[in-house]
């Protein structure tokens, strides 16, 4: 079983929404009215001698964590293959899933970065397989994928978890087969994620906040966890 297989229901359609809830819910990012705690946190995920990806910027919230992910490419190194659809972007949002479907098949171009986190009790999201924002249940992880941006050598994005993980490892796994990062899997502990989280602000109470626009985080990513795992925590 690979750690990219997806759940049995990852490619049904979620529902439609129908209007943005006030306040909307807290798997669709941040919260608006907390800062976060953030934690000196620069992990090296993957890396090859032609690329690298590094997890920075990581913020704590009550419901949550945001960081970015980093992908860089050594300058004086030409991928191998290049993809027939001409990829640039390892982060081509929403992570390769419009390339599937031009192609008529599942599969996922070289130069598409993979990137997945996994919680100690097995619960787990990856990025291939993109989740719209609905206003049903949530799935057991939710891994949303931000703002970012990039190109030539560098590139970046930003992510939003929810919810917090539970005590334990927490593990980011990714791969990018172009660059010869091969499935690599990175633990952290959770704890310092969790006491940060006892130490969040609410600048204002959550029955004030409006939302008139559109949230900011793009795409998503469920996975579900593993059989006779605990159910969601937070």
């Amino acid at each position: 079983m690979s750690f990219w297989d997806p759940p049995a229901w990852a490619e049904q359609q979620p529902q439609p929404r129908e209007h943005l809830p006030d306040p909307r819910p807290p798997w669709w990012g941040a919260p608006s009215n907390e800062l976060g705690v953030a934690l000196p946190v620069r992990l090296l995920a993957g890396r090859s001698e032609r690329a690298v990806v590094a997890l920075t910027h990581l913020s704590v919230f009550s419901s949550g964590v945001a960081f970015d992910l980093v992908a860089m490419r050594h300058p004086g190194r030409v991928p191998a293959e290049e993809d027939e659809w001409d990829v640039v972007d390892p982060f081509e949002p929403p992570f390769g899933r419009r390339f599937r479907h031009r192609r008529g098949s599942r599969d996922v171009p070289r130069s598409i970065l993979r990137f997945g986190v996994e919680f100690s009790d097995g619960r787990k999201a990856t990025t291939l397989h993109p989740w719209a924002l609905t206003l049903g249940s949530p799935p057991p992880v939710v891994l949303q994928q931000g703002g970012g941006g990039g190109g030539d050598t560098r590139w970046h994005s930003e992510f939003w978890l929810w919810p917090l993980p539970p005590p334990g490892p927490l593990a980011f796994v990714v791969e990018w087969p172009s660059e010869q990062i091969e499935l690599t899997r990175t633990e952290i502990d959770a704890q310092p994620i969790l006491d940060a989280a006892q130490n969040v602000e609410q600048l204002w109470p959550e029955s004030e906040e409006r939302n008139y626009g559109t949230s900011s985080w793009r795409y998503g990513t469920i996975s579900t966890e593993l059989p006779d795992s605990p159910g969601p925590a937070g």
